[in-house]
C-alpha cells in the first residue's frame, strides 16, 4: 500500500545519538527546497533503528506495528523524489537521490536499501541496492531474510523466503538444515544476490551450471564442502563471486568430456578455484588410462603426474594443468574457495620455453583478461592463450577478453617476473570452456580461419596495423603462435623478421610490402581458408597469394579460398601483398566459381548457390562426366579415371560457361 510507505533510519555506531536536532527533509520531485519537514526527537540505540511512515495506521495494517513518528506529507511516489537527513550543526548526515533539485528518477513502489556507507546517499546506483516492486522490507530490524523449507528449491521465488521478498544485495540470508534446499537462478547480467550469506550446518546452497550468484558481504559455511555446491554441465560452470570474506569449505564441479580411444581429442587446460588443493584422493587424481601434466617452461616439456620425480602434488593456486580423462564425468573441486588476488611466479629460458607459463583462473567466476585491473609487467605480453580442444589449437585473448572459471591460459614474458591475478577482474559471463568471448577488433584488422571438412579441427590468426605498432614483437599488441600438440589440426600463421604470430599487430600501411601467411597442413585433405575484416581498410590493395599455385585472391572481392594441402607441405604456402600486386583478375567477375581438384576429386566452390550444369572431359575431347549443379556453394564430384589432366566445364545459370583444367590422380 503507498499510504504505508516508510523510511527507517539506522544507527550504525555504537553509542545511542540523541535525535534532538535532527531533521528528516521531504523534497518532491526534483524540487529545490524541502516539501515536507520532520523534526526528530528522542535518541536512537546503538546499532537501533527508527521508523518514519506516511500514514501511521496504514503501516501497521501491512507491519503489525506502531511506526516511531510519521509524516503524512512524505510522498515518495518515484520520479525525483528524494530525501535528506540534516542535523542542525552538524549538515548532511544522509540523503537519498541527489536531493535538493536531484535529477535521477526512480520507479514508484521500489524498495531501496542503503548499501555503500562510503557514499553519501546521491547515487542512487551504488549508495543504494534496489531491491525491486513491491518488496516489503523488514522495517525497524536487520535486514535479513531466512530461507523457507517448506516451499520450492527456487532462490528467486518470495514464498520461499520469510517475508516474501527475493534477497538483495544488501540483505543478509541465512540458510536453514531441513527440508526443501534452495538453489540459485540467476544470470551473468543479473545475478542472485546477498550481502552477508550463512549456511547452517546441515544445509546446503546450490548453483547450478551456467548460474550465477554475487555475495556484497561474508560468507560462512558452517556445513562443509557439502553447503555449498557450484554444479557443472555442458552449458557451462556454477559462478560466484565473493566480495567479503569467506568462512568454510565449498564444492565446485567441472565438465569434462572423455577422449576417444585411439584419436588424439580430449584434452583440457585446467586451473583450480580451490586454495592449494591437493590432487591425491580427489576426483582429479589420474587413473592407470588417464593424464595430468603439468608445464616446465624451464625444460619445454611437460611434465607427467604419474613420475613421482615431477613433485606435482597439488592444483596450485593461479597455475594450469593439461588433463585427459577416459570417461566423462563433472569432477568436483573441494576446499576453502579463492577470493584474494593470486600471484605466480614467470620464468624465462632461453631457448627452452621462451617465457611461456601456463596459468589458470583461479576463482570461481571467470576473469576478464588484462583489463584495467591488471597491472601486467612491462615483459609480460598482454595477449594470453586458451587452448581450445574443439580447434585443436590456441586462441587469443586479447585484452577485455574472457577467460572462464576452471580455465588455464599461457602468458609469455621475456623476462622472469610475477603476474598478480587480480580479484578485481572477477565477472560473470557465460562463456564456457573451451570458448573464447569475441572482442571487438580494431579497424584494419585481418582474421584468417582455416579448416576443413575431414576432421573438426581448425586454427586462426590475426594479422592488424595500428600506430605506435612495429614490425618486432611489440609485447602490448602482439602474440607470438603457440604451436598445437595435436599433430592432426592444420595451423596457420604470419611471419615477420623471422618469428612466427598468431596475432600480428604491425605499422599503419604507408608503403608496399608483403607479409607470409604460414601454413601447416595436419592430414592431406581440401582446406577451406576464410579471411574477415578486409572491408575495414580505405584505399588499401590487398591481395593474398597461393605461392604452391600461382594464383592471386583480391580481398576486397573475396573472403574465401578452397585448396588441397598435404603433410609436408612446405609451409610458406601464402604471402599477403599489401599495395603490391595490381595485376588481378578479379576472379568475382571471371571466376565466379573456383574450381580444383584433389586426388580424384573435382571441387566447385562459389560464393554464391551453384545452379546449373557441369560437363568434364578428357584431353581426347570424350565426355567423361556430365551433371547438373546441386544448388549449394560447394559440390564434390568424384571420378573413376586414369591419372592426367581433364578439363572442367561450368554453366552456371544464365551466365557464359567457364572452363577450367585440373589434374585427377
Amino acid at each position: 500500500a503507498t499510504k504505508a510507505t516508510y523510511v527507517e533510519i539506522y544507527n550504525t555506531t555504537a553509542n545511542v545519538l540523541s535525535l534532538g536536532k535532527v531533521d528528516l527533509e521531504h523534497y518532491n520531485n526534483g524540487a529545490a527546497t524541502a516539501s515536507a519537514t520532520l523534526h526528530l526527537t528522542g535518541s536512537v540505540v546503538a546499532h537501533g533503528y527508527i521508523v518514519i511512515a506516511r500514514v501511521a495506521s496504514e503501516f501497521n495494517t501491512v507491519y503489525g506495528f506502531n511506526p516511531d513518528f510519521e509524516l503524512s506529507n512524505m510522498y515518495l511516489n518515484g520520479g525525483k523524489d528524494g530525501l535528506i537527513l540534516r542535523h542542525d550543526s552538524n549538515g548532511i548526515l544522509d540523503k537519498f537521490n541527489n536531493t535538493p533539485s536531484a535529477t535521477v528518477s526512480w520507479t514508484n513502489k521500489h524498495l531501496f536499501y542503503r548499501f555503500d556507507y562510503s557514499g553519501d546517499g546521491s547515487n542512487l546506483a551504488s549508495d543504494w541496492d534496489d531491491a525491486g516492486l513491491d518488496k516489503k522490507g523488514t522495517p525497524g530490524a536487520k535486514n535479513k531474510l531466512t530461507w523457507q523449507i517448506t516451499g520450492t528449491t527456487d532462490w528467486s521465488t518470495g514464498s520461499n523466503w520469510s517475508n516474501g521478498d527475493i534477497p538483495s544485495k544488501a540483505v543478509d540470508v541465512v540458510i536453514p538444515s531441513g527440508g526443501i534446499q534452495p538453489s540459485v537462478h540467476g544470470t551473468a547480467t543479473h545475478p542472485a544476490t546477498c550481502n552477508n550469506l550463512i549456511i547452517n550446518s546441515g544445509a546446503t546452497l546450490t548453483i547450478p551450471g551456467a548460474e550465477y550468484m554475487t555475495v556484497y558481504g561474508n560468507l560462512t559455511n558452517n556445513s562443509d564442502k557439502t553447503g555449498l555446491v557450484l554444479e557443472s554441465t555442458s552449458s557451462g560452470n556454477g559462478s560466484l563471486i565473493i566480495t567479503g570474506t569467506i568462512t568454510g569449505k565449498a564444492t565446485m564441479g567441472r565438465r569434462i568430456a572423455a577422449y576417444s580411444p585411439g584419436r588424439d581429442n580430449g584434452w583440457h587446460e585446467i586451473s583450480s578455484p580451490i586454495n592449494n588443493m591437493a590432487i591425491n584422493g580427489s576426483d582429479f587424481a589420474p587413473g592407470a588410462n588417464d593424464d595430468m601434466y603439468a608445464w616446465s617452461e624451464t625444460t619445454n616439456t611437460w611434465l607427467n603426474d604419474k613420475v613421482s620425480g615431477n613433485r606435482i602434488t597439488h592444483l596450485t593456486n593461479g597455475n594450469g594443468f593439461l588433463v585427459a580423462y577416459q570417461t566423462l564425468s563433472p569432477k568436483n573441486f573441494s576446499g576453502t574457495l579463492n577470493n584474494t588476488d593470486v600471484s605466480v611466479s614467470l620464468s624465462y629460458t632461453s631457448g627452452q620455453g621462451n617465457g611461456w607459463n601456463l596459468l589458470g583462473n583461479p576463482f570461481p567466476s571467470a576473469i576478464v583478461w588484462n583489463n584495467t585491473n591488471w597491472s601486467l609487467p612491462a615483459t609480460v605480453s598482454g595477449t594470453a592463450e586458451v587452448w581450445n580442444g574443439r580447434t585443436g589449437n590456441y586462441n587469443a585473448v586479447m585484452a577485455g577478453g574472457i577467460i572462464p572459471s576452471t580455465n588455464g591460459f599461457f602468458v609469455q614474458t621475456s623476462a622472469a617476473t610475477t603476474l598478480t591475478i587480480p580479484a578485481a577482474a572477477r565477472v560473470h559471463n557465460g562463456t564456457n570452456n573451451h570458448k573464447i568471448a569475441s572482442v571487438t577488433n580494431l579497424k584494419e584488422t585481418l582474421t584468417f580461419k582455416i579448416s576443413n571438412d575431414t576432421n573438426t579441427y581448425s586454427d586462426k590468426s590475426i594479422l592488424g596495423f595500428r600506430p605506435g605498432a612495429t614490425e618486432d614483437w611489440d609485447i602490448v599488441y602482439d602474440a607470438h603462435k603457440l604451436f598445437s600438440f595435436i599433430k592432426t589440426a592444420p595451423q596457420i600463421w604470419t611471419t615477420t623478421k623471422g618469428e612466427n604470430f598468431l596475432v600480428n599487430y604491425l605499422p599503419e600501411v604507408t608503403t608496399a610490402y608483403d607479409v607470409p601467411l604460414d601454413f601447416k597442413a595436419g592430414i592431406n585433405a581440401v582446406y577451406h581458408l576464410t579471411i574477415k575484416g578486409a572491408d575495414s581498410f580505405e584505399n588499401i590493395s590487398l591481395v593474398l597469394e597461393d605461392l604452391l599455385t600461382g594464383k592471386k585472391i583480391d580481398l576486397s572481392n573475396e573472403n574465401s579460398y578452397d585448396f588441397s594441402a598435404a603433410k609436408g607441405d612446405d609451409v610458406s604456402r601464402f604471402v599477403l601483398h599489401i599495395n603490391g600486386v595490381t595485376a588481378v583478375t578479379s576472379r568475382n567477375k571471371t571466376e565466379r566459381v573456383q574450381v580444383f581438384a584433389y586426388g580424384n576429386t573435382v571441387y566447385l566452390h562459389s560464393q554464391k548457390n551453384l545452379n546449373g550444369s557441369v560437363l568434364i572431359f578428357n584431353t581426347f575431347g570424350q565426355e567423361i562426366y556430365t551433371g547438373k549443379l546441386n544448388r549449394r556453394k560447394l559440390q564434390k564430384i568424384s571420378l573413376n579415371q586414369k591419372t592426367g589432366i581433364y578439363f572442367v566445364r561450368v554453366k552456371d545459370g544464365n551466365r557464359a560457361a567457364i572452363t577450367r583444367k585440373v589434374f585427377i590422380k
